[in-house]
């Protein structure tokens, strides 16, 4: 057992002598601390711009009051809208995927920064697909 404690010293006195521990050592603790400060930061910007958000509707009975609502509640400091809702497909009659195209294709052309899908899976499972 004493030999498990003479090697074990030994390693240890190798590894503290090297440059590489002597600069994870102080760079450590700088990393640790950025990754708990930095999404503090970050999280607490104000959008400098209105985001123009599509909502694609395809039962056509939500994407009008989600819009408002969006509208109404998520202002800057400055009191304008964070976001714009673009209704997308309201009740057209169209299929899911068509409209889901349609929304890549206006997402794809920065017309619009991400759109969320309204269907008949939103109100069995309460989720909001978003993309």
């Amino acid at each position: 057992m004493k030999k498990v404690f003479v090697v074990a010293r030994w390693e240890y006195l190798e590894r503290v002598k090297s440059k590489l521990f002597l600069v994870s050592l102080l760079l450590m603790p700088l990393i640790i601390l950025s990754m708990g400060i930095l999404p503090g930061i970050l999280a607490g910007q104000e959008e400098e711009r209105t985001k123009v958000i599509g909502i694609v509707d395809i039962r056509g009975d939500l994407a009008i009051s989600v819009a408002g609502r969006m509208q109404r509640e998520y202002l800057t400091e400055s009191g304008e809208p964070m976001y714009v809702v673009r209704p997308l497909a309201v009740g057209s009659g169209k299929s899911p995927d068509a409209a889901r195209r349609e929304a890549d294709s206006l997402v794809l052309h920065d017309e619009i920064e991400g759109f969320g899908i309204i269907d008949h899976k939103t109100f069995d499972e309460t989720s909001l697909e978003y993309r």
